[in-house]
């Protein structure tokens, strides 16, 4: 049967270019290309309704691009990409569990602690200032959590892991190379930045794809964790260089940006490696080819001393206003838990009570809150900051176990790869807003907790 199949299939491959072709005479040209996307995406469903693994490719797409229906509008719409495949890949995996007639679902110690911190959120939008835009943002999270517990249900194998790394670092690494033709190796851009006494004016974020450099940043990490850990690792030498080629193609991205934080990920992300793969030589190759590109392209050095005027500030709170305005964000946070007794100010409240601290001109308008840890402080009090660092300290205890119990190569990259991301979007919203509703870092927590259980399995086996 697959034998006569696969002799036809030449043929069934002619009729349908034929009708496409048919078609094209009687519809325009975009609607053509439109139903022929359909009957694929349509086709690529079907199929994960028997193999729901493949479920995690779409998401990874959409992840990754998720504004670019946005961007392609050339404007704003009421939602993304990854939020219309989520809704899609979900209803195809109900379907699954109900033909099959399977209602089992995967759970972990996780569940009671996550219910504990989103009933502490729910409570706190009693007496939070900014009622509407907590009630909405907590669905959000919601949604994510279900999304992370989603991964962690359909995910069976290393296999898809690994796969799901090499397709967002193939998107990545194409978003990269044009920020770098955009901003590094842009004489104009390079000059006005390093002329600009740490303010920089010229930073990249993929061609507006995404809207916000510093998030483009972080969408990088890993991608390039992925290529360091291969660089680390002791598989064959063809996927190591491959993997040197991710790195830094990548990095190069992430430098593009201009983005402190991210540059800070990307040092706790290669410190990780070197720990875990216990490789000091690698590292030294890497430094020494990074100085010496550097040395040898004139648009590299001129981006380094731009990029160290911004670390620099970042770490002294003295060279620009974004810096400062840091420091005033993390002092009223903590005004904001003292004077609220420990009990926090309420869920997204942190905008409308800082307001009472400094003024917005003094601030430049920016009321966000940029630090993971003083946002729960404030917000949600001791109790809440308590059960949110029990969450990270789990979630960091099964990174770190997932690196131990890993016996083959491609486990420990997996491992490694997840855990350094983990930490270093752990490290970068201490210093950027935004946390609990990362997808990136989210489907790397995902990703985490399905190869613990991946890891579970061959134990148990």
């Amino acid at each position: 049967m697959n034998l006569l199949l696969q002799h036809k299939l030449p043929l069934y491959a002619g009729m349908l270019f034929l009708t496409v072709c048919a078609m094209a005479f009687f519809v325009s040209t975009m609607s053509v290309l439109i139903i022929a996307c359909a009957i694929a995406i349509g086709g690529y469903y079907y199929r994960a309704i028997d193999q729901t693994e493949l479920l995690l490719y779409p998401i990874i797409i959409g992840i990754f691009l998720e504004a670019i229906l946005a961007f392609l509008q050339a404007g704003n719409i009421p939602f993304t990409l990854f939020q219309v495949i989520l809704i899609f890949s979900f209803v195809i995996f109900v379907i699954k569990k109900l033909i099959k007639k399977d209602l089992s679902v995967h759970v972990n110690y996780y569940t009671l602690p996550v219910l504990l911190f989103l009933s502490i959120i729910a409570f706190s939008l009693i007496y939070s200032a900014d009622r509407e835009t907590g009630v909405f943002n907590l669905f959000r999270f919601t949604v994510l959590i279900v999304f992370v517990n989603f991964i962690t249900n359909f995910i069976e194998s290393k296999s898809t892991i690994l796969k799901g790394f090499v397709l967002a670092t193939v998107i990545c690494l194409l978003l990269a190379v044009y920020s770098v033709f955009e901003s590094i190796l842009n004489p104009e851009i390079a000059i006005n930045n390093l002329t600009s006494g740490g303010l920089v004016k010229g930073r990249s974020a993929a061609g507006g794809i995404y809207t916000d450099p510093n998030r483009f940043a972080a969408s990088l990490f890993l991608p390039l964790a992925f290529g360091f850990s291969l660089v680390n690792s002791r598989i064959n030498y063809k996927y190591r260089l491959g993997g040197l080629i991710i790195f830094f193609v990548i990095l190069g991205g992430i430098i593009s940006t201009y983005s402190r934080s991210g540059f800070l990920g990307v040092a706790l992300i290669c410190l990780l490696n070197i720990v875990y793969f216990n490789r000091v030589k690698p590292l030294v190759l890497v430094g020494a080819l990074v100085i010496g590109t550097v040395l040898v392209i004139p648009d590299l050095r001129l981006a380094l001393f731009s990029y160290t005027d911004r670390i620099f500030g970042l770490l002294t709170g003295g060279v620009d206003t974004s810096s400062s305005v840091r420091l005033m964000l993390g002092g009223a946070a903590i005004q904001m838990f003292f004077d609220s007794y420990l009990f926090g100010v309420g869920f997204d409240a942190f905008n409308e009570e800082f307001t009472r601290y400094y003024t917005t001109q003094q601030t430049i308008t920016v009321t966000e809150p940029h630090n993971i840890t003083y946002e729960i402080l404030a917000e949600l009090g001791l109790h809440g900051f308590l059960v949110f660092g029990t969450l990270i300290w789990f979630l960091m205890k099964d990174g770190f176990n997932n690196i131990r119990d890993s016996f083959h190569v491609e486990d420990k990259i997996i491992a490694v790869t997840l855990f350094s991301s983990f930490c270093a979007y752990l490290l970068f919203y201490q210093l950027y807003g935004g946390a609990l509703y990362d997808t990136v870092w989210l489907l790397c927590i995902g990703l985490m907790l399905s190869h613990k259980k991946i890891l579970n399995m061959d134990t148990d086996n």
